[in-house]
């Protein structure tokens, strides 16, 4: 083991099976993992295709619109992991092994709770307008202005966000272009709209959270 800072015991690298490291301000132990032997059992491949799909989803999203999601930073993991859980709300076990379901997410975000009920679409063209009252908005959303719409696509695996395309006028929200690879796709959209975390005096815009209702 070598402890590059003797001040905040920060260390790297193994003893045996063992990996120390330190992960979001803490130093912790970590057993390596055993040499796999031979194939992967299909369970495992259903874990780790899971996992992937997961992570290249997760990964679509930019950091700096994270931090407008996630405003106080996550306990014990990342923004983008935390994220990654969320959207993993949606993975479900059949018979064949895990499938993606976008309808069961149960959360997506770790601000103020704004929406409850996910907006379910095939575009036929790449624009398309949704009325502002066919979306849910709870809670201290404000509908006046644009929201953070996240787009998913699981047979294209698709998650991302449609800011930049994204109008509002006269309580219609337009959305274009999207990509050709969407039309005629079943796609979900979370709106996570804009609520004010500060004070009146001294607002402080972030993008609430979408969570279920159960």
């Amino acid at each position: 083991m070598i402890t590059q800072n003797p001040i905040i015991g920060r260390a790297r690298k193994r003893i045996g099976g063992i990996y120390a490291r330190t992960l979001y301000g803490k130093n912790v132990l970590q057993s390596c993992p055993p040499p796999t032997k031979g194939h992967q059992t299909q369970g495992q491949v259903a874990v780790c295709s899971a996992f992937g799909l997961l992570s290249k989803m997760s990964n679509q999203v930019t950091a700096s619109l994270l931090n407008f999601i996630y405003y106080a930073a996550p306990i014990g993991r990342s923004r983008r992991a935390q994220w990654c859980k969320d959207l993993g709300t949606g993975m479900v076990r059949d018979s064949q092994g895990w499938i993606f379901d976008p309808s069961l997410i149960e959360i997506l975000g770790g601000n103020p709770k704004v929406a409850e009920t996910a907006f379910s679409l095939v575009p036929t063209s790449t624009r398309f307008e949704i009325s502002v009252s066919s979306l849910s908005a709870v809670g201290n959303a404000d509908t006046n202005q644009v929201p953070c719409l996240i787009l998913v696509c699981p047979s294209k695996k698709i998650c991302i966000d449609l800011l930049p395309y994204t109008t509002l006028s006269d309580g219609t929200l337009t959305v274009e272009p999207i990509s050709t690879t969407l039309l005629n796709e079943e796609c979900f959209i979370f709106p996570l709209w804009r609520v004010n975390m500060g004070t009146h005096a001294n607002p402080i815009w972030v993008y609430g959270s979408y969570q279920k209702n159960s």
